[in-house]
């Protein structure tokens, strides 16, 4: 889990987790394309870890949104 968005997702709305797993979805599926199309160009064994940790990263922020929005965790509306 990305330590760093952890706490920002503990403020997000439901639909705003919705939104956000969607959104990330599509960049995953880009991101993965992008590796499978050009994986020839990354000569560097380090830039290929990276981005497939992101990779990694994605998948357990979508599975971990998914579950925050099963179980309904997060504020139901902006009340600041």
């Amino acid at each position: 889990m990305n330590r760093r968005l952890r706490p920002i997702f503990e403020f997000m709305t439901v639909q705003e987790k919705k939104e956000f797993i969607r959104l990330l979805k599509i960049e995953k599926e880009e991101l993965k394309q992008e590796l499978q199309q050009n994986a020839h160009l990354y000569t560097h064994k380090l830039i290929k870890q990276v981005l497939t940790d992101a990779l990694d990263k994605w998948e357990l922020e979508i599975r971990e949104l998914e579950y925050d929005v099963k179980n309904n965790i997060g504020p139901i509306s902006k009340d600041y």
